[in-house]
């Protein structure tokens, strides 16, 4: 099993947890000049959006098998992934020539039967609507 793969049966155990809010949390690229991180970070958040967990390299995220481990779960659950915002330490007033990226994501059912998959078919009974989707996906209730 790689270790993405141990990371994304992890991240099930308490993903199905009913109440539970899993936050991956990573760096992007580290001490790039600002132009060279948002090129690599660019390509990192493509393949964050595209929930291609192989495309993601050790040096593209200091938390680069957590962020693997989550979109490996994300793909088997059949989740999506949003964009949410990328920026450098430059664009908080850090020196432009050594940044770090940072990029914020959310992972989101597409439709209702995504729900179902990721709670189990026991959840088709229960509301499963965007107030309660938005806050499993750490957004405000109503902006998913």
């Amino acid at each position: 099993m790689t270790r993405a793969e141990d990371v994304a049966r992890t991240l099930e155990s308490v993903w199905r947890a009913e109440g539970s809010i899993v936050v991956v949390s990573t760096d992007l690229s580290h001490y790039h000049d600002r132009e060279t991180a948002r090129r690599l970070d660019r390509r990192t958040a493509e393949a964050v959006v595209a929930v291609d967990p192989q495309a993601i390299g050790p040096g593209d995220a200091c938390g680069a098998f957590a962020l693997r481990g989550a979109l490996e779960l994300a793909r088997r659950l059949g989740l999506s992934v949003r964009l949410l915002d990328l920026r450098t330490s430059a664009d908080t007033a850090g020196d432009p020539s050594s940044v770090v990226g940072y990029g914020a994501f959310a992972v989101v059912a597409g439709a209702d039967e995504a729900e179902v998959t990721r709670r189990g078919p026991e959840s088709a009974t229960r509301p499963s609507g965007s107030r309660r989707r938005s806050r499993r996906s750490g957004l405000p209730p109503g902006s998913a």
